[in-house]
């Protein structure tokens, strides 16, 4: 009859594997209620202090917003998010506003009628109903890819004004590319073995455990950016985009862009828009404004009426939705009162047409 082994070695391990096997079949219960809770929606209170994990149900209300927009611009020979505009001016159109932008001008997350540039056309519309308000914005466009867009073919439609709704990423398109033999090249780090092993660990719940498993992912990732990047987007927006060297060559695209509606006698007006009341917004707005005066170009400055207006609301409350960090209609609501009250106060429209102050 064999012996059994009774040492104190064997015993130490049969104590480490069934401490492990009750570990993960613990894991895996903590996981399974973990997936109930987020299938029901009892932590989406926590998504709204932090938006660290994005409940699927809102992404699934963002993507149908989007796609109801997408439905619009497909339609649109420049696939904008607008309806289409003849390249001349309509019989009984007296004044034509143009509005180039990004994704707030596109409608990324907020419906059609919430984009400031169609809520200031409905309130010029019924000041006035000789002004034509055109949106023209894609996401990710830039100051220089909008003004290499009108030059091209924005030109042709012949705005009386040509407003430019400025966004804090406008800029990025301007700084060199990283050239490896020019010096000194910031490296991504290395990322560690340990990292790796956690994430790929959670990887493999996914498939019986698909809402805990992304939950527990994104915030370990979270947790590991704090880690190895102490900067927060704003942060590093004021250190690249806004640096001195930039804000420089923005200064010339400016000018450029300037001189080239002067020729064509076209007004030009900056819309600012940042997305809430934030400081650091209002910090990076405030190297732009004496560009913009330095070149002879209006602006309109909507962060003060924005911070006395929604510093009620929560930054979450002030989104387009739940999923979707763009400005909500509390915000493009402010964005399109501050520049229709400008536009009136200084006869932009088809029955006065008055000049803009430099």
């Amino acid at each position: 009859m064999k012996q059994i082994d009774n040492s104190p070695k064997t015993s130490k391990v049969k104590n480490l594997l069934f401490g492990l096997i009750i570990s993960f079949f613990s894991f895996v219960l903590c996981l399974g209620t973990l997936e109930i809770a987020l299938r029901f929606g009892l932590l989406d209170g926590l998504y709204a202090k932090n938006f660290t994990w994005t409940p699927p149900r809102y992404k699934a209300f963002n993507r149908l917003t989007d796609a109801r927009n997408a439905v619009i611009a497909v339609r649109h020979s420049m696939k904008f998010t607008d309806r289409e505009r003849s390249v001349e001016k309509p019989a009984g159109v007296n004044y034509r506003i143009a509005v180039l932008g990004d994704s707030f001008i596109q409608g990324d997350g907020v419906s059609y009628d919430g984009i400031w540039s169609h809520i200031l056309e409905k309130k010029m519309i019924a000041l006035d109903p000789s002004t034509e308000v055109l949106s023209w914005g894609f996401g990710g466009w830039s100051t220089a890819k909008q003004f290499g867009f009108f030059q091209q073919m924005g030109v042709r439609f012949k705005p009386d004004l040509l407003i430019i709704g400025f966004v804090l990423n406008d800029l990025e398109d301007l700084l060199p590319p990283v050239d490896p033999n020019a010096g000194v090249v910031k490296r991504q780090p290395k990322i560690p073995v340990w990292k790796t092993s956690i994430s790929s660990f959670l990887a493999s719940f996914k498939p019986i455990f698909p809402f805990s498993s992304d939950f527990l992912a994104v915030y370990f990732e979270q947790y590991y950016s704090n880690i190895a990047q102490k900067q927060t987007y704003t942060d590093a927006l004021q250190e690249t985009d806004f640096g001195d060297n930039n804000l420089k060559r923005y200064d010339a695209l400016l000018a450029q862009f300037k001189a080239f509606c002067d020729s064509k006698g076209i007004e030009m007006l900056f819309v600012l828009t940042p997305n809430n009341y934030d400081p650091s917004f209002e910090k990076m707005l405030s190297s732009i404004k004496p560009l913009l005066e330095k070149n002879g170009i209006a602006y309109v400055d909507t962060y003060p009426a924005i911070k006395t207006q929604l510093s009620k609301y929560t930054p979450f409350e002030l989104r387009s939705n739940a999923s979707n960090g763009h400005p909500g209609e509390l915000v493009t609501q402010v964005y399109a009162q501050e520049a229709f009250d400008y536009l009136v106060k200084n006869g932009k429209y088809g029955k006065a047409k008055g000049s803009l102050p430099k």
